[in-house]
């Protein structure tokens, strides 16, 4: 079943492309969230239609009161741009021209929701967490290297739980007593099922790995005195809705951080330094697509504030691959977090204030872009591009 929402002004139709994919997170039974000039509309499987229908017109009607800026893009180099076309984010997909020199090839995206590599495929992807480790160096970044679960006072000192809830994963374990791990093994022996003796275990997998660092910074008691750089490279998880899980959305995934840490104009001005090295490396590897301002997926409506403060400070960055009119997905973030973070973790210097920010570099998002651009096959990708990768 379908449920259409009519969309009355292009204003309308912006703050619906806004919320589009957290719509999804309205049921698990929603299979498609689309978005044209005049509506919205969601396509649903389940047998709730009547709530489901109820709960989406609900929760459009209470965004659509919400206060938001456009999107502005800052850099294109698409086709389109070159020949005078002004991009709107509103209406992205239907302004880009399909493309005949793409392969449109991906790497396997498995059910469980992460990439399986082969070949050149894996090859690639040490290749690319190369370029970015040497870009963290060039900017004199400190090395770490954090585990992938999080307990339970990081997870809820993050305020990552509180705002993203639909994106979290938390852990659940057996307990160490011997009369539940035979019941256990009677249970899974008379293949029934064993829920019931799982709990939770008070550790979470992490959604990014940038906490882990004012963790570090907190518990140590150090205050930065001027720009602190750091960088890590790990796995991240994040309950994606079951539709969207594609080439291009896993729940699990590679991410290089880049995080720095100062006085607000210096943490400014690393953000431009970072995006200029980026923006110059996406064009070098081959790849189409624009920067633009953007926003965190919250999802209570109570949070749009934040998406408007998001937007209004030009707090986040995206760079976006959109090398045709069948992909564009953000591979790169650029975030500024004032002193919230700072804050929250109680990093504070006596005079003064203390900023931070983070760039997040999605190594498989990086590598399905540079796949769906060159293909599979790397002996057959343009020279330059492999020089750039494989020195």
């Amino acid at each position: 079943m379908k449920l259409t929402y009519p969309l009355k002004s292009s204003r309308e139709c912006m703050k619906a492309a806004e919320i589009a994919d957290t719509v999804y997170f309205l049921s698990e039974n929603i299979t498609d969230v689309q978005v044209s000039e005049h509506a919205l509309e969601v396509s649903y499987s389940g047998d709730r239609w009547d709530q489901v229908r109820e709960d989406v017109e609900a929760y459009v009607a209470d965004n659509l009161k919400t206060r938001l800026k456009h999107r502005t893009v800052l850099r294109d180099n698409r086709e389109q741009q070159a020949a005078g076309i002004t991009p709107d984010s509103q209406t992205r997909s239907a302004q880009r021209q399909p493309s005949t020199s793409t392969k449109k090839e991906t790497a396997t995206m498995s059910e469980s929701g992460g990439l399986v590599l082969k070949h050149d495929e894996a090859l690639l992807e040490r290749a690319l967490d190369q370029l970015f480790y040497d870009l963290a160096l060039r900017l004199g970044s400190e090395l770490r290297r954090y585990p992938s679960f999080l307990n339970l006072p990081q997870m809820m000192r993050s305020g990552y739980a509180y705002h993203y809830p639909q994106n979290v994963y938390a852990l659940s374990e057996i307990p160490h007593e011997r009369a539940v791990l035979e019941e256990y093994r009677q249970l899974t022996e008379s293949r029934s099922s064993t829920v019931e003796l799982f709990g939770h275990s008070n550790l979470y997998l992490q959604p990014c790995l940038c906490f882990h660092l004012y963790d570090e910074l907190a518990e140590t008691g150090h205050i930065p005195e001027g720009l602190e750089v750091y960088s890590a490279e790990g796995r991240c998880y994040r309950h994606e809705h079951r539709a969207r899980v594609k080439a291009f959305r896993g729940r699990e995934f590679r991410m290089r951080e880049i995080m720095f840490v100062g006085e607000p104009s210096q943490v400014t001005a690393m953000r431009e330094t970072i995006v200029e090295h980026v923006w110059e490396l996406f064009n070098e590897l081959g790849l189409k697509g624009y920067l633009e301002t953007a926003t965190d997926p919250f999802f209570y409506q109570e949070d749009s504030i934040m998406k408007f403060y998001q937007q209004s400070g030009a707090l986040k960055y995206e760079l976006r691959a959109a090398p045709d009119g069948a992909s564009d997905t953000a591979i790169a973030s650029f975030n500024l977090c004032g002193d919230v973070l700072c804050g929250a973790y109680h990093i504070q210097p006596t005079h003064g204030e203390l900023h931070s920010g983070c760039v997040g570099l999605g190594i498989d998002r990086w590598l399905q872009a540079l796949l769906y651009v060159h293909g599979r096959e790397v002996q057959s990708w343009p020279a330059d591009v492999r020089k750039r990768l494989f020195p």
